[in-house]
């Protein structure tokens, strides 16, 4: 079995992910926004965090996701088709708080290297709703969540 070449803790896995082609007509999700966190992710970094999930707002994009530490606000998701056999990495994302002791639940996380993760097309837009009352966020560098 193949192993990433990259750090799949920094890129938010909790464990090791699988690596799989993608099937055809497969359509995944990025919760993205503000200056930190761009529709198509950094095409200069290592690859792309997507997600299997569309989440519904910006608190549902954190419930799965766990991105905001990284400075990802999610006020957008954006849904893309994937181009059939784009190599992948799946698996759980790394809650990173102690969301794992309450209990609380975190959604999958699919990353696709560049420039592979540059050639998915996106298909539809969509601003989140805002259920946290505008609360301002703080983060650390990391990830390209």
């Amino acid at each position: 079995m193949a192993s990433p070449t990259w750090s799949w803790q920094e890129v938010g896995f909790r464990k090791k992910p699988k690596r799989r082609a993608s099937r055809p007509g497969e359509r995944l999700f990025r919760a993205w926004g503000g200056e930190s966190s761009t529709m198509r992710g950094r095409p200069n970094s290592v690859g792309v965090c997507f997600s299997s999930v569309a989440p519904k707002s910006r608190w549902d994009a954190e419930r799965l996701f766990a991105v905001f530490e990284y400075g990802n606000p999610c006020t957008h998701v954006t849904e893309f088709v994937v181009p059939e056999n784009t190599m992948m990495w799946e698996g759980e994302v790394d809650p990173g708080d102690a969301r794992v002791v309450l209990g609380m639940s975190y959604g999958p996380q699919i990353f696709i290297e560049n420039p592979l993760a540059q050639s998915l097309i996106p298909c539809q837009t969509t601003r989140l709703p805002d259920d946290l009352g505008h609360h301002r966020l703080h983060w650390h560098q990391g990830r390209d969540a």
